[in-house]
């Protein structure tokens, strides 16, 4: 539960939470070679993670809660949104069902006006 409940990924806070990543090599997935990143995760369990070599982007990620357990996998496919790279589908397989999430409409620089940080104008769930 600790490791999930994060904002943001292991790649970026494994500094200051004291995981470990390893780059145990490269590994072809879906036809392209991509950096295999193996972590240990604080209280047990591990992730996978495959980055595409050219791109950087991660395209796929592996996580064990216990080791006996099959791995959630995570794959991640990549469209140009006003030429920048953004998740266009996103396909979760567990042990018992595979679900996938599209994303077909991203709104890049909207303007936000200062009454969404007043905090005595806040909308609670539901409003």
């Amino acid at each position: 539960m600790l490791s999930q409940s994060y904002f943001d990924d292991v790649l970026i806070r494994f500094r200051s939470t004291g995981e470990r990543l390893f780059l145990a090599g490269i590994e072809n997935f879906d036809g392209a070679d991509a950096y295999r990143i193996d972590v240990e995760v604080l209280g047990g369990g591990r992730y996978r993670i495959f980055l595409d070599i050219e791109s950087l982007l991660e395209v796929r990620r592996l996580i064990w809660t216990d080791p006996h357990d099959t791995p959630v996998e995570i794959t991640y496919e990549y469209g140009g949104v006003d030429g920048l790279p953004m998740p266009v589908r996103q396909t979760v397989t567990t042990a018992t069902e595979t679900v996938e999430y599209l994303f077909d409409d991203y709104k890049l620089q909207q303007p936000i006006g200062e009454g969404f940080f007043d905090a005595a104008n806040a909308k609670t769930v539901g409003d």
